[in-house]
């Protein structure tokens, strides 16, 4: 019976841990995966609605956004965000007087400001070294 007990308690601790390394905490572990859109504001519908009629740019542009209103998050990335992902977000980026800032696949702040722009934000992306590797190497390898 306690071997029973103890093999149910490392599973249960196993599945736990597993959960929690598969979890969102920061921003940084998107890095070399995607570029990160991050916007704060008090009009949140507005924002989520603006990226949602974009979706097919940011998915061709592996863009993952957030959307933060107080401690309330929306976001179109797919997995599971830790509850201290606002705050550590927040702390490691320091908002400001901007309310959008677009950081890509190596970490780096590109672009900080008030409006999004899709199209501009678009445009800047296509421009960037990586950016034209990706769209260089789809047009060797064929989409997919």
């Amino acid at each position: 019976m306690k071997f029973l007990i103890a093999i149910l308690l490392t599973l249960c601790f196993t599945h736990s841990q597993a959960d929690t390394e598969n979890t969102l905490t920061r921003v940084s572990e998107l890095i070399w995966k995607n570029r990160v859109i991050l916007i704060w504001t008090d009009s949140p519908a507005f924002y989520q609605n603006t990226l949602k009629q974009f979706s097919a740019g940011m998915k061709d542009r592996d863009i993952v956004w957030f959307i933060f209103n107080g401690s309330k998050i929306t976001s179109n990335f797919r997995g599971l965000i830790a509850d201290t992902f606002v705050t550590n977000t927040t702390r490691d980026y320091l908002p400001g007087e901007h309310t959008l800032l677009l950081i890509g696949k190596d970490g780096g702040i590109k672009v900080r400001h008030h409006q999004l722009r899709p199209n501009d934000l678009f445009e800047i992306i296509d421009q960037m070294p990586m950016r034209q590797y990706e769209i260089k190497a789809r047009q060797q390898n064929g989409p997919g």
